[in-house]
């Protein structure tokens, strides 16, 4: 009896020992992936503000120029030299088209320049940036559009941030990109950063777990030692107490 009523009780505590070692690791990870989209979408969205800034500056600062000098060919003397990434359509139909524009300025891809271009051209995945873009013009003046194209000096195709904005006294569309292969690096190195936490945080609880455990267990074993201390004591006493009963029912005080 004695031994069933042990057995059970450190069979029922190792069964609540596993289940809050699962149950911890599941909180664990659940709470650590909540922690990573959170700081993803912290990150993405200050990136991306930081970027579009600095894109309109760009964009601003080209239009200024150009309404200065009023010849884009000019345009290379301010930019040859210049960090910042500019790229010029001449706007023949605001509407769109297959010729809704012509490249009249691109540093980076001087084969384009001079060149008719199509609304209906796609990304890497297939994505109509130049429809959204005038889309967004159309209504606002200005385009805010991410696509995926071919990086410059690489065979990767990145993700791309573009600002465009409507010179109407020119009419021209004025623009500027990013890649945004360092935002993704960011945030792979959050998604690591994360991952090695969520497996020394689970280690640690391991740990602490089983610390806990040994500790209980010993506090177990002394609490039945001294139970079946008790329960020795109780049966001796519960024995004598039969005996004596016995003794009262079959032998006569007076005659033995």
């Amino acid at each position: 009896m004695k031994k069933k009523l042990n057995l059970y009780i450190i069979f029922v505590f190792i069964m609540i020992f596993i289940v809050s070692i699962l149950s911890g690791i599941y909180i664990t990870k659940y709470s650590n992936k909540m922690t990573l989209n959170f700081m993803i979408k912290i990150v993405t969205k200050s990136e991306m503000k930081l970027h579009k800034k600095i894109l309109k500056a760009k964009v601003d600062n080209a239009i200024k120029v150009i309404s200065l000098i009023k010849n884009i060919n000019d345009l290379n003397k301010y930019f040859e030299d210049s960090d910042d990434y500019i790229f010029v359509y001449k706007v023949y139909n605001i509407n769109g088209g297959n010729d809704f524009a012509k490249m009249i300025f691109n540093p980076n891809r001087p084969d384009l320049i001079n060149k008719f271009v199509s609304d209906n051209y796609k990304d890497a995945k297939g994505f109509e940036f130049r429809k959204a873009m005038l889309s967004q013009i159309r209504k606002r003046g200005y385009a805010f559009v991410e696509y995926y194209y071919k990086k410059p000096n690489s065979d990767k195709i990145e993700k791309k941030l573009s600002y465009f904005k409507y010179y109407k006294p020119l009419n021209i569309i004025v623009a500027s990109g990013l890649y945004l292969d360092e935002l993704e690096n960011s945030i792979e190195n959050i998604k690591q950063n994360i991952f090695t936490l969520d497996k020394e945080i689970i280690k640690l609880f391991i740990i602490i777990q089983i610390v806990i455990f040994m500790a209980i267990i010993v506090l177990i074993f002394l609490v039945l030692n001294k139970l079946n201390k008790e329960l020795d004591l109780y049966q001796k006493k519960v024995k004598l107490s039969e005996k004596k009963l016995r003794y009262k029912l079959y032998v006569d005080e007076l005659t033995k």
